[in-house]
C-alpha cells in the first residue's frame, strides 16, 4: 500500500482518538496490516521492477511527508500528538524500505518480515484499489479535521 494511504489513515485514527496517543499509535499500527491485506498496487519481480518501483516510491514518499506536515499544521493543537502517533504507528512497518535503500540494513527481524510480506497481495492490476483506499481515507481524514476544528477550536 502506498505510504500516503497509511499516512492519511493514521491521521484519521489520531483525530478519532484525540488525547489518546498510545491508543492512536496502536490502532495506527493495526491499520497498517489491515490496509496491506487489501489487494493493492505492486510490481512483480522482473528486470524493470526496481527502477519503476523506486520512481513511484520516491514520489509517494514526498507526497506522504508533505501530507504529514500539512495535516499536523491544520490539526487542532490538542489533537496533534494523537495524530502524529496515529501516523507513526501506521507507517512504522514500512520504515524498513527506506532503511534498506539508504543504509543497506535490514531493520526488522526475519519473523516480522515474513509476516508483513505474507499478508501482502500486490499486483499492478490493483491500482484502483490503492487509489480508492487513499480517497476514502483522505475524505475521512478531511471530515474529521473539519469536525475537530469546529468542535475543538484552538
Amino acid at each position: 500500500m502506498f505510504v500516503t494511504n497509511h499516512v492519511v489513515s493514521g491521521a484519521a485514527i489520531g483525530l478519532a482518538l484525540p488525547r489518546q496517543p498510545l491508543s492512536a499509535f496502536t490502532a495506527g499500527l493495526a491499520s497498517h496490516f489491515a490496509l496491506d491485506a487489501i489487494p493493492h498496487w505492486g510490481l512483480e519481480l522482473g528486470p524493470d521492477r526496481e527502477g519503476h518501483y523506486l520512481r513511484v516510491a520516491k514520489r509517494d514518499g514526498l507526497v506522504g511527508l508533505t501530507l504529514v506536515a500539512a495535516i499536523l499544521l491544520v490539526a487542532p493543537r490538542k489533537t496533534r500528538l494523537s495524530v502524529a502517533m496515529g501516523i507513526a504507528g501506521a507507517v512504522l512497518a514500512d520504515m524498513d524500505k527506506p532503511v534498506m535503500h539508504f543504509f543497506h540494513r535490514v531493520l526488522y527481524p526475519r519473523w516480522f518480515n515474513r509476516f508483513h510480506g505474507g499478508i501482502q497481495s500486490e499486483n499492478r492490476v490493483y491500482l484502483r484499489n490503492e487509489i480508492a483506499a487513499g480517497l476514502v481515507a483522505g475524505l475521512v481524514t478531511l471530515g474529521l479535521l473539519w469536525r475537530a476544528r469546529r468542535v475543538r477550536p484552538n
